[in-house]
């Protein structure tokens, strides 16, 4: 009979450490917004090691959803529109991956779009200001041309 004693405050004691450790890392990660954090519960064997291994693969790939995320959304900010979100996720998460990248490359597109209307104007300037026939509408037309010669650019989204 002491050694079924033993057995189940043995089984109590590792499923308060478990419930602890899933506690801290839920609020850790879910809560505090601390990233990173991983549950360790020692000593368990069988369905508690598959559970916490699952609690920590859910936290880990939440963390490290959130760090590509704030990693591109950073870049973007100090004006590198080189960055894309890679991380493999689904649902909402996915969604918001795909909105951050769709915002970067219609960055890009707006980037691309005016350092070659500004390079095509620089070129194009003196040629345009020299023909007579450009009068009242000679900036549409300028800008017709340039959107005909950036055309390029268009194609790539």
């Amino acid at each position: 009979m002491t050694e079924l004693k033993d057995i189940i405050n043995s089984m109590v004691d590792r499923l308060k450490t478990f419930a602890t450790e899933v506690e801290r890392v839920s609020l850790e990660v879910g809560t505090q917004g601390k990233l990173g954090g991983q549950a360790v519960v020692e000593g368990v064997e069988g369905t508690w090691r598959e559970l916490t291994n699952v609690v920590n693969r859910l936290a880990a790939n939440l963390t490290n959803q959130v760090r590509s995320i704030a990693k591109v959304t950073k870049a973007v900010a100090l004006g590198d529109l080189s960055e894309t979100i890679t991380v493999v996720a689904s649902g909402e998460i996915a969604e918001l991956a795909t909105t951050v990248n769709g915002m970067v490359r219609s960055r890009l597109f707006f980037a691309d779009s005016r350092s070659c209307h500004y390079e095509h104007w620089q070129t194009k300037s003196v040629e345009c200001r020299s023909k007579s026939d450009l009068k009242e509408n000679s900036v549409a037309r300028r800008m017709c041309q340039t959107s005909r010669a950036c055309g390029k650019i268009s194609r790539l989204m």
